[in-house]
């Protein structure tokens, strides 16, 4: 697709014949029968909730909440999966597995990004989630709630470390990922940009109140990065990440980066000029990454569509600690990868590109579609689309303030309009609660549909 972006006949829709999400027809998205489209509610439920619903929408709910998309596989990944069943081999993950997972990830990370990535240990773990938890219990210790004093089994002390985020957030990083600890938020700019300042003070705070008994990594803090953010989709520059690394290893904080949208990066060089084609920074490409013990967790299947393989790389830096930490896991702290996981998403990374290059585009074309009909339909809404993610944060305070929806956006769209987003509140409190993500990653009759149904209900208001 051209980078010249023609303005969305809107009531004439005609998508691009290289986006492929209009190549999953809104027949076959509605009957998907993955967790984005299987787990919606009912139109019994909806009617239940809200009598009102018009009747059509509540027969059809539309889901932009969960974060998969609905594309064709990329061929790479087709082949590979024929490729397994082929030849019967459907066993065990093995070393040789992380391997190649790891070497793919090396050469992707050069060729995409034009970054030198230096994984000086890796494990190829079940997901990202379940293996940045795992690294921050490891570093902070097990805390055990109302008793402070409380030893493990093995003797060691207990105590109550702290998880940093900047805010907004994905929910699992407010919650799950701190495994029992402290969280403090450290909320984005206006410009919606890391608080380096409110970072630096913050670490300072927790230097100056450590806790009386240290964990035995030495590490009372773990600064938890979603790169690229999720809601708001900001990619990190270099600058900013330095700067971050250096903040951390001046404060003694360890960094626990999830890269798992990295690959998604729809706005394209020309609109970033940026050097390279894309401007994506992996954190193990600098070497400040070192200094601030970070440990990356990646995997391809955001990038590629293909959530239900697991296996996530889970990498380390220069630090020895950070090496030691993530080799010495088992399976009673972190599940290993599967074995279909990790050659599919190696095959994806030596041979997706051009695939993953239409995805990007396609998500760009779908994005300025969303980003047209709210600004023609709703038009005092606001919405961040940042450089990365198939995700757009969309603010509707103007329209829900002081009605009885207030602060309960997701709430208020689901029950109305049969569609479900997530909820703003959920990705770092109230603060948040006119707010939604948007998926945009359907068939864009969807997108605008959805759009449709939330411009007909809030002229109601």
């Amino acid at each position: 697709m051209s980078n010249e972006k023609q303005p969305f006949d809107l009531d004439n829709l005609t998508p691009s014949s290289e986006n492929l999400f209009a190549k999953i027809s809104v027949d076959e998205v509605f009957t998907r029968r993955n967790r984005k489209w299987g787990d919606k509610p009912s139109a019994q439920q909806l009617l239940v909730k809200n009598p009102a619903i018009k009747p059509k929408w509540a027969e059809k709910p539309i889901a932009l909440h969960v974060a998969e998309m609905d594309v064709p596989l990329a061929p790479a990944v087709g082949l590979e999966m024929q490729d397994l069943l082929n030849t019967n081999n459907l066993g065990y993950i093995s070393h040789l597995d992380g391997e190649a997972m790891e070497a793919a990830y090396v050469r992707f990370a050069k060729r995409r990004w034009n970054a030198d990535v230096h994984a000086y240990a890796f494990r190829c773990m079940d997901g990202v989630i379940a293996s940045i938890t795992a690294v921050v219990k490891a570093t902070l210790g097990q805390r055990i709630e109302h008793d402070p004093t409380a030893t493990n089994m093995d003797g060691r002390a207990q105590y109550e470390g702290t998880v940093m985020v900047f805010t907004p957030a994905y929910p699992q990083f407010l919650h799950r990922v701190t495994s029992g600890h402290s969280l403090r938020q450290i909320p984005f700019t206006p410009a919606h940009r890391p608080d380096l300042e409110a970072l630096e003070q913050v670490c300072k705070e927790l230097a100056q109140h450590k806790p009386q008994a240290p964990s035995e990594t030495g590490y009372n803090a773990v600064l938890v990065l979603c790169s690229p953010n999720n809601p708001t989709g900001t990619i990190y520059t270099r600058e900013e990440l330095t700067q971050i690394c250096k903040i951390a290893a001046r404060w003694h904080v360890r960094i626990v980066a999830d890269e798992i949208h990295s690959p998604l990066e729809p706005k394209t060089a020309e609109e970033l000029e940026a050097p390279h084609p894309y401007n994506y920074v992996p954190l193990l490409s600098l070497p400040e990454a070192g200094e601030a013990s970070a440990i990356v967790a990646f995997s391809a299947t955001k990038g590629y569509a293909i959530p239900s393989f697991r296996a996530c790389l889970l990498m380390a830096s220069e630090d020895p600690a950070a090496q030691d930490l993530i080799m010495k896991f088992t399976r009673r702290e972190v599940e290993e990868g599967t074995h279909e996981g990790s050659l599919v998403e190696a095959a994806a990374m030596e041979r997706g590109d051009d695939w993953l290059d239409q995805l990007n585009e396609s998500i760009e074309e779908n994005r300025l579609l969303l980003s047209e009909a709210i600004a023609r339909k709703v038009p005092h809404a606001r919405l961040i689309q940042g450089e990365g993610t198939h995700l757009t944060f969309l603010d509707l305070t103007s329209y829900l303030e002081n009605t009885c929806w207030d602060s309960h956006a997701g709430d208020a769209l689901l029950e109305n309009c049969a569609l479900v987003c997530s909820a703003g509140s959920d990705f770092g409190g109230p603060q948040w609660g006119n707010w939604v993500r948007v998926n945009e990653a359907t068939n864009p009759a969807v997108v605008l549909e959805a759009v449709d149904r939330m411009a007909e209900w809030l002229r109601t208001l």
